[in-house]
């Protein structure tokens, strides 16, 4: 999920994205799939 944060972070600073720019809301989307699945993950190991 960090990775997934981190790339998305990424997007937004290397390729100079705006707010509304359709590159940075999949990056966004893809992380917070991610933290939702180490969410998942983690609390099914509890």
């Amino acid at each position: 999920a960090g990775a997934a944060r981190a790339a998305a972070h990424l997007v937004e600073i290397n390729l100079g994205v705006r707010a509304g720019d359709e590159r940075l809301r999949r990056a966004s989307a893809s992380a917070q799939a991610a933290v939702e699945a180490a969410d998942r993950i983690l609390g099914s190991a509890s």
